[in-house]
């Protein structure tokens, strides 16, 4: 879908001018309102109808490139400490977490040790698939009745009230998990999920 380039003002976003670094014909690169990490940059559509990736025409998706580029070397060249990797990325559309309707795209430089967990990187947007180099794991027995507890939650308190039990489960309680748990998988022996 290639939609003929107009110029118009910026912006979809509240810019402050002290965050603009550089200005193009195509885009705008300015530093994020909210960084995640020292350097984070945008890279912003100056067209407001390019509203995210697939508005872009060919000639500003090959323009695109060259930018990112540019400004990783600025971020480096500007940098206080040695940068280990990057995170680039957009979100396209709200269902991925996008909150401005203009495209912008995000270079997010990276340093050892910045988060504990790293791996997973970008996939972790989609929340428990973070980990692509950990094979799925059938669910652990705690993981399995937690899930079950929460959906029966109303009759688990039921059946407690009935006892007299005043409180809740204590999952940190190794016996009462265990006897819990066991009942749960004997009546349910038939699931596959389990």
């Amino acid at each position: 879908m290639d939609r003929a380039m107009e110029e118009k003002e910026p912006i979809g976003f509240d810019l402050e001018e002290s965050n603009v670094i550089f200005t193009g014909e195509e885009f705008i690169v300015a530093k994020d309102k909210y960084p995640v990490t020292e350097g984070h940059t945008l890279i912003i559509a100056k067209r407001k109808d390019a509203t995210d990736y697939f508005d872009l025409n060919y000639h500003e998706i090959k323009i695109l490139h060259e930018y990112i580029r540019m400004v990783t070397e600025m971020i480096e060249d500007a940098s206080t400490s040695d940068i280990d990797g990057y995170n680039i990325g957009m979100n396209c559309g709200e269902a991925a977490g996008q909150t401005v309707m203009q495209f912008h795209l995000h270079i997010i430089p990276r340093r050892k040790g910045d988060w504990p967990h790293p791996q997973g990187g970008v996939r972790k947007s989609v929340n428990g698939e973070g980990n692509w180099m950990k094979p799925k794991e059938a669910k652990t027995k705690k993981m399995a009745y937690e899930e079950w507890y929460a959906k029966n939650e109303e009759e688990i308190l039921i059946e407690l009230a009935e006892t007299g039990a005043d409180r809740e489960m204590d999952f940190n309680s190794e016996v009462e998990f265990e006897n819990r748990y066991e009942d749960y998988l004997n009546q349910n022996k038939d699931d596959e999920n389990i």
